[in-house]
């Protein structure tokens, strides 16, 4: 699954970020550089996390597990820091905003949402270290709940012009999901307490956005970051 979510990542993202060169794509500003140099390092060290595990090197796990903490901060901060700038950047995206009001809230809107279930996962999963099947879980959902922006990107692929965006990161976010309880139901025959508690935060993240994006106050905060 860190494998699966780094490819989504990459995927997202490589017209924009990683092989901008190829592509007619406008200049970004240097803190969006930033921010997808800690969002990569973030889950390039997931994969090596599990992969530690996986080949029985717990003890190297546990010696860089501080370094986790460290970039997980990096992307609580990162994440916002590239969200307060998106309104400003509209008109180069080919956006105007009260056109795209609903729209625009949503995917501001459910950054920091997501950035904070990061966080509140995060957090979690580092207290209950010493519980690795708690552990693991948690820290895969906190990666997963970050996931949406590169999703974001590939509903803009050709093959998925057949379906709006929302709907395409709200099912690809939900599938993602869906794969981990499946897994334990294969495994274990069971949901895992982690899993079930974990992922009612992951769902909230997914649809919490969709309810805000209607709201006035948020609109109005969205407009005030222009």
């Amino acid at each position: 699954m860190s494998g699966v979510l780094f490819l989504v990542l990459v995927a997202g993202f490589a017209p924009t970020l990683y092989l901008r060169a190829f592509f007619d794509v406008p200049p970004i500003p240097i803190y969006l550089y930033v921010h997808g140099a800690v969002i990569t390092c973030w889950f390039l060290w997931l994969i090596t996390q599990t992969s530690l595990v996986a080949i029985g090197r717990t003890d190297v796990h546990r010696r860089i597990g501080f370094g986790g903490a460290v970039l997980a901060l990096a992307v609580v901060f990162a994440g916002p820091m590239a969200t307060m700038g998106m309104v400003p950047r509209l008109p180069a995206m080919g956006l105007d905003l009260e056109t795209n009001i609903y729209f625009i809230t949503w995917v501001i809107w459910g950054n920091f949402i997501s950035v904070s279930a990061f966080a509140v996962l995060v957090l979690a999963g580092i207290l209950l270290r010493r519980q690795s099947d708690v552990h693991k879980r948690l820290m895969l959902l906190a990666s997963l709940s970050i996931i949406s922006p590169a999703l974001a990107r590939i509903a803009f692929w050709p093959v998925f012009e057949w379906i709006e965006e929302i709907p395409f990161v709200v099912s690809g976010s939900l599938v993602l999901l869906a794969t981990l309880g499946i897994h334990d139901l294969i495994v274990n025959k069971r949901l895992h307490k982690a899993t079930i508690v974990g992922g009612v935060i992951v769902v909230v993240t997914i649809f919490a956005p969709l309810v805000i994006a209607n709201a006035d106050f948020a609109q109005t905060f969205v407009r005030g970051l222009g």
